[in-house]
C-alpha cells in the first residue's frame, strides 16, 4: 500500500542511497529529528536573540533532513516526486526559510529587544505544526482521509440544504400568507431545517394540520425525504 522508498529498479539504487536510508531511519537521527521538533515549539523566548539561534539550529536539522530525503528519492522530477514523503517538501522548505528570515529580522531590526517584557510575535510559527505533516506518514494519510470525508460531507450537506430551499420555495407559497413561520423564503427555510432535525416535529405543521389535512401531505413528504432517507445516508 505504500510506495518504496528507494527506486523499484535495483541498478539505479548507489550506494550514497543505501547509506542514507540507514542514517534516516536510523533511531539515533529519527530522534534527533523529534528533539529538533521539541525545540522548535520550546523556542519562542522573550531574547529575540535565542529565539533566532534556536530556529536556526531547528532549520539546519531540517535542511539535512530535506537533503537526505532528495537525495535518497532520487532527483526525477516527474516519478520520484511522487513519493508520499516528498509531497510536503517544497512547503516546508518554504516555512523553514521564511521562519529564520523573519526571527533575525525581528532581532537585527528590534532595538529594544533585550528591554522590553514581551517578545514580538513570529507570524511563521503559525505554521509550525506542518513539521508534524512532513516528518509523520500517518499524519498525512489521516489529512488526506479527512479531506477526503469533508469533500463528501460538503456535497450532502450542499444537496440537503438544496432540498430544503426547494421545499421552503413551496411551503412559502401554500403557507406565506397565513403562518409567520413561512412568511418569507429565509423564515421558511430556516422553519424547514429545524424540522429536519425533528426538534418542531409536529408543532411546526399542527396549525396547518387543523385547517386542512391534505395540507399535512407536504410535511409527510419533506420528513421522509429529508430526515428518513437522506439523513440515513
Amino acid at each position: 500500500s505504500r510506495p518504496p522508498t528507494l527506486p523499484s529498479d535495483f541498478e539505479t539504487i548507489t550506494r550514497t542511497q543505501l547509506m542514507l536510508y540507514r542514517i534516516h531511519f536510523s533511531w539515533p537521527w529519527r530522534m534527533f529529528v523529534n528533539i529538533a521538533i521539541l525545540v522548535l515549539f520550546l523556542s519562542h523566548t522573550q531574547n529575540m536573540l535565542v529565539t533566532a539561534i534556536m530556529h536556526t539550529c531547528v532549520i539546519l536539522i531540517f535542511a539535512v533532513e530535506i537533503q537526505m530525503t532528495e537525495k535518497m528519492y532520487g532527483t526525477d522530477p516527474k516519478e520520484d516526486t511522487r513519493h508520499g514523503d516528498r509531497k510536503l517538501v517544497r512547503p516546508m522548505a518554504a516555512f523553514l526559510f521564511f521562519l529564520g528570515l523573519e526571527s533575525w529580522m525581528w532581532y537585527l531590526f528590534s532595538t529594544e529587544i533585550p528591554l522590553q517584557r514581551e517578545s514580538p510575535p513570529v507570524f511563521c510559527a503559525i505554521f509550525k505544526p506542518l513539521v508534524f505533516f512532513y516528518v509523520s506518514a500517518k499524519a498525512r494519510d489521516s489529512l488526506e482521509a479527512l479531506w477526503r470525508i469533508s469533500r463528501i460531507v460538503m456535497r450532502v450537506l450542499v444537496v440537503e440544504f438544496g432540498l430544503i430551499l426547494t421545499f421552503a420555495a413551496v411551503g412559502c407559497r401554500m403557507f406565506g400568507s397565513k403562518h409567520d413561520s413561512f412568511h418569507s423564503l429565509t423564515a421558511s427555510w430556516l422553519s424547514l431545517f429545524e424540522l429536519s432535525t425533528t426538534v418542531v416535529n409536529p408543532s411546526l405543521w399542527m396549525p396547518m394540520y387543523l385547517e386542512a389535512k391534505s395540507q399535512s401531505v407536504f410535511f409527510v413528504a419533506f420528513i421522509i425525504t429529508c430526515v428518513f432517507y437522506y439523513h440515513s445516508l
